[in-house]
């Protein structure tokens, strides 16, 4: 398992949004959810409080199968023009925009587009069912190739829409933010 260390959610230095980011991120790769802040100033319905104990991102990191997530997009473009490999290649320019996708035991995709820029992006973002197979290969559950719409839900907002023909984006996204969802195939 992977273990990047303790959980800097609550900490000075970061933002709610920065906090928000790197708990998704944690959960996304099934680290260990160990917070490293004092929990004697955390209030039972408080900012910290809310994404430390979102259930729905936390069954990300606890779900039964086990596998982390993997980048399959970044927008990164190199000035040199080479072509990078999202899963292979390490970038250290953070005026970018990530996305990870992670298979889940009930059949369903988790997607997290991850703005790891100090500014706001306002940008579409989209990945497809092809990108993911690329990625994840027969990790992508069988059931999202037959499935002609699918409910995608906003696992910090709760918002929830359907989408057809299995592209799934953004148009923006908060500096240093994230927006998670979990992808549900939907099939006649």
């Amino acid at each position: 398992w992977n273990d990047p260390d303790m959980l800097m959610v609550g900490m000075n230095g970061l933002n709610l949004q920065m906090c928000q980011t790197h708990f998704t991120m944690w959960c996304m790769l099934n680290a260990p959810l160990m917070l490293g802040l004092d929990l004697r100033r955390i209030k039972k319905g408080d900012e910290i409080y809310k994404i430390i104990a979102n259930s729905n991102v936390i069954a990300l990191n606890q779900d039964s199968l086990g596998i982390q997530s993997k980048r399959i997009f970044t927008s990164y473009k190199p000035s040199d023009g080479k072509k990078i490999s999202p899963d292979k290649d390490y970038i250290t320019d953070c005026n970018r925009i990530d996305v990870l996708a992670k298979p889940l035991s009930d059949g369903c995709l988790a997607l997290s587009f991850i703005n790891l820029s100090q500014e706001k992006k306002n940008e579409e973002i989209s990945v497809n069912l092809e990108l993911m197979k690329k990625f994840l290969g027969n990790r992508v559950p069988e059931k999202f190739y037959c499935a002609e719409t699918f409910c995608v839900k906003n696992l910090w907002t709760g918002d929830e829409c359907i989408v057809s023909g299995g592209c799934f984006s953004i148009n923006e996204i908060e500096a240093c933010g994230n927006v998670t969802v979990k992808i549900s195939p939907k099939t006649l």
